[in-house]
């Protein structure tokens, strides 16, 4: 009777098993497909750039000001006028650590990124900065430096630059990486969550630039070929903003007397 009972479980641990099995190679083709596709079976592998030489260390940002979080709310317009004086380290640090800041050991950054993807490599023109040589720079979060990508005095600004890009002691790039963000996401939803980021990243700068007296705007009439050739990004890499800023002009100084 034992040996009856225990061919019986046998059995029916067998049935159960295959049945299992049977349920898994059987699911329908296309659930299968979007299973992998949610998964990620896209792996992002980042193009190597080309540096000029090695990385410059930027100043120590603050992490304490004078104008409260309100003040800047409250505040903030987007400024397109500059004035003639170097902007300075120290802002140029600031302006960049409040973009994509690294703010925690584990790697969190000042701005959101949809599971700690943070798809974009942030970029600045510089023109006009106290002791940085003009030129094209990659700016490196982990270690809150710069490294140069192209040595030159006249990036963007041709005739078909917007004056406030132009004109601009410094400007932002944001290269937007929509394989990476594909990693863990699927079909729209990628570039979708991509371009919110930046909505978060470009509100961060302009906070701080009112925090800092400095005028900033993000740019979005320009065009993405044209300026990802002109800087020689890499072929995975999509321009959604440009983002100037520099010290205030005599009429936005003006505008802060009368208001």
């Amino acid at each position: 009777m034992i040996i009856v009972l225990t061919l019986a479980v046998a059995g029916w641990v067998l049935y159960l098993n295959k049945w299992e099995n049977k349920s898994v190679s059987e699911k329908p083709q296309e659930e299968a497909s979007v299973e992998q596709e949610q998964q990620g079976t896209k792996p992002y592998t980042p193009i190597a750039k080309t540096y000029l030489g090695g990385e410059i260390p930027l100043p120590n940002p603050d992490l304490v000001g004078e104008m409260t979080l309100e003040e800047a709310l409250a505040s903030r317009r987007s400024r397109r006028a500059y004035s003639s004086e170097p902007l300075s380290q120290e802002s140029l640090s600031q302006m960049l650590w409040a973009a994509q800041g690294v703010t925690s050991e584990f790697g969190g950054r000042t701005a959101p990124s949809a599971r700690s993807i943070y798809p974009y490599n942030l970029y600045v023109i510089v023109r006009d900065v106290s002791g940085i040589e003009p030129g094209l720079y990659h700016y490196i979060a982990e270690n809150h430096s710069i490294r140069p990508l192209i040595s030159s005095d006249n990036l963007l600004t041709g005739e078909n630059e917007q004056p406030a890009v132009s004109s601009a002691p410094a400007v932002l790039v944001y290269g937007a990486i929509y394989d990476k963000t594909r990693e863990k996401f699927a079909g729209d939803s990628a570039v979708q969550v991509t371009l919110q980021e930046s909505g978060h990243i470009g509100q961060n700068v302009y906070l701080q630039a009112e925090a800092s007296n400095l005028a900033t705007n993000v740019v979005g009439g320009f065009n993405a070929d044209q300026v990802k050739s002109d800087l020689q990004l890499p072929a995975d890499e999509t321009v959604v903003y440009l983002q100037p800023f520099g010290n205030r002009g005599e009429e936005e100084v003006a505008e802060e007397e009368h208001k």
